[in-house]
């Protein structure tokens, strides 16, 4: 995959507030985008030891973040550091875009009830086409305020008990009107979801998997 040239080809991939991981000198930190401009991304210095790192421009990093369909990584450099707070680097030379792995998380078919906000629409009640531990599928007949690139906010009811997960999510693709279901396809990725909110989706995909299997041998 060819590396992006604007800052609209990156801005397919990052957005602010993003988290991110830098790999520097074969450690993983975590950060998040700051700023993204034509030829670099803004992101905020790295903690070690409670302590923002202090690093040297010019030196090579790795940045990775993840996407529904897989963990992403660029080669980049650190043209300057910002003072803060908090600070913050200014990265460069933005190349070699690849697609390290595929689908972080399993995805099954599967209808549970859901709930949305969106700041430009009123609340939309509906059920999953698929659901996954990165995010998910419906069909709507209207996607006015479900734009790509709209932040939401997702109520998940994964069981008849009512229990929910509440998290933030994001519209990453919209597919045009299809006549068989007389409606939108609309995809979401959680942006903003607690480690164990994403362990109970995984379980509830486990169990409901192990549930279709047992089915299909009985």
């Amino acid at each position: 995959m060819r590396a992006p040239k604007t800052s609209e080809t990156i801005g397919q991939y990052l957005h602010l507030n993003d988290r991110l991981e830098l790999l520097i000198d074969n450690h993983r930190y975590s950060s998040r985008v700051e700023g993204l401009h034509a030829d670099t991304v803004e992101v905020a210095a790295p903690v070690s030891h409670g302590q923002a790192m202090v690093l040297r421009p010019g030196m090579a990093l790795e940045l990775r973040f993840k996407q529904t369909d897989g963990l992403y990584r660029f080669e980049t450099q650190l043209l300057e550091r910002l003072p803060g707070p908090p600070p913050v680097l200014v990265l460069g030379g933005l190349s070699n875009l690849r697609r390290a792995q595929r689908r972080l998380y399993a995805r099954i078919q599967e209808n549970v009830d859901f709930s949305l906000r969106s700041p430009r629409r009123p609340a939309l009640l509906g059920r999953t086409e698929t659901l996954g531990g990165g995010g998910l599928t419906f069909y709507h007949t209207e996607f006015r305020g479900l734009e790509p690139d709209t932040f939401v906010t997702l109520s998940l009811t994964l069981d008849s008990g009512g229990d929910t997960i509440l998290c933030k999510a994001r519209v990453v693709r919209v597919e045009g009107m299809l006549p068989v279901f007389r409606g939108y396809r609309i995809a979401l990725a959680y942006t903003d979801i607690g480690e164990a909110d994403r362990d109970r989706v995984l379980r509830y995909i486990l169990t409901r998997q192990l549930q279709t299997r047992s089915g299909a041998v009985g």
